[in-house]
């Protein structure tokens, strides 16, 4: 895949394009009226702060850093911008599932120059020269075709150290405002780093949810967490995916790659926005506090049908869910053992299968809350194999099923087994 990459300038400073110290953009045709009215726009909200700038969009991605100046003609002091914007290269458009999947590259490819005026009388980067771009301001760059960025397209791992270098350890608004937009503090809001750290945390989004339009801003001033607006779903949403960025220190000694484990699971349930998913996730969550809940919940989600349920209490042994059946874990067991002697139908495999998948995600997640209990990932794993008394074969049926709604967790099941 190739990308252009071309840098303008926002400044009072002369430039080639602009010898008097009025603001003006150069080169004046280098990027298109609507990114420049929205860098201009972001750049007059901070104020003057130290901040990086970004955009995407499903056709372009920019990325612009402030500095400080003064003004040669009347010494006033502004704040200006030097950007790079991101384009795949050629006349045809490419696809929309293409730049998705190539967006962390884009990103980590993004050559910055300093955050300095050009200086006009001799095209040269103040106190420096301009970046070697070839065609004026241009560079073409060939990143990963298609195919390669589509077996990468999962969430890339991010250097820990690195990562609290640029953000207060479990900053909150970072997951928001990278995937709705937003303000969102920085640590060094102008460091070379920070691009394809971003980069490498958008890949944690689906490829679909990559290329949403938004804008946002990265600056040293504290920004409060967002929370008007938020469901319970997309505050669990933001929650974990912030707890699996900042993994604990205790999961990732004893698992160094759980985050990404525990994320791909996420993703392999994501069909999908996030915050949807999420949402489910949480009612599941809930509703599997207690029994009387769960049971409820398999009803009013149509996995138990009333005829399937009045079945099954003429035949088996005990009623599915009476009151001394106290505990969640206990119903779902005996849910399953029913389902495996017969007592209820066969074409509950996929649904329940979907079920406990669901419920081996939140576990994962669960366990980001809870780092010292190890055996949380694989409880429901453990009832299955354990606990819910079925024999061999059923199980295998039962965890076939579940590999197909979550292929990731086939290669690490056997961890949590013992």
């Amino acid at each position: 895949m190739r990308v252009v990459f071309r840098h303008a300038w926002m400044q009072k400073h002369p430039t080639p394009s602009n010898r008097g110290g009025d603001f003006h953009w150069h080169p004046s045709g280098a990027i298109p009226p609507a990114i420049r009215s929205t860098l201009g726009e972001l750049t007059t909200r901070e104020r003057g702060q130290k901040a990086s700038l970004w955009i995407i969009d499903p056709s372009y991605v920019a990325w612009a850093r402030t500095f400080a100046a003064v003004s040669p003609g009347d010494q006033r002091r502004y704040t200006g911008l030097a950007a790079t914007i991101a384009q795949p290269a050629g006349d045809r458009a490419m696809s929309g599932s293409t730049w998705s999947r190539s967006l962390p590259g884009v990103f980590a490819a993004l050559p910055l120059v300093p955050a300095v005026p050009l200086d006009g009388s001799n095209d040269r980067i103040v106190g420096r020269p301009a970046a070697p771009l070839g065609d004026g301001y241009a560079l073409h760059c060939t990143l990963e075709g298609p195919a390669d960025a589509a077996e990468k397209s999962g969430p890339q791992a991010v250097e820990p150290d690195l990562l609290r270098r640029l953000f207060d350890d479990g900053e909150r608004r970072l997951a928001g405002a990278l995937y709705r937009g937003g303000p969102a503090t920085s640590r060094d809001a102008h460091s070379e780093h920070l691009p394809g750290t971003v980069g490498k945390l958008l890949s944690w989004f689906p490829p679909n949810e990559r290329i949403r339009p938004r804008t946002g801003v990265f600056t040293a001033r504290s920004v409060g967490v967002e929370k008007l607006g938020q469901s319970d779903g997309v505050a669990n949403f933001f929650h974990y995916l912030t707890r699996a960025w900042f993994c604990p220190a205790a999961i990732s000694r004893r698992r160094p790659g759980y985050a990404l484990d525990c994320w791909q699971l996420v993703l392999d349930l994501s069909a999908r926005a996030l915050p949807e998913l999420f949402a489910d996730l949480t009612r599941m969550a809930t509703a599997w506090d207690t029994a009387e809940n769960l049971y409820r919940y398999l009803v009013d989600c149509g996995a138990l049908s009333p005829d399937e349920l009045a079945a099954c209490e003429a035949r088996a042994p005990r009623p599915l869910y009476n009151d001394a059946v106290s505990d969640a874990g206990w119903l779902w067991n005996r849910l399953l053992h029913y389902w495996g002697r017969g007592f209820l139908p066969e074409r509950l495999l996929p649904q329940l299968a979907d079920l406990l998948a669901r419920r081996i995600a939140i576990d994962h997640l669960f366990h980001l809350d809870a780092p010292d209990d190890d055996s949380l990932p694989g409880r429901y794993l453990r009832r299955l194999r354990y606990e819910a008394l079925l024999p061999q074969e059923r199980v295998a049926a039962m965890m076939g099923a579940v590999s197909q709604t979550l292929p990731s967790l086939s290669p690490h099941s056997e961890v949590y087994l013992g």
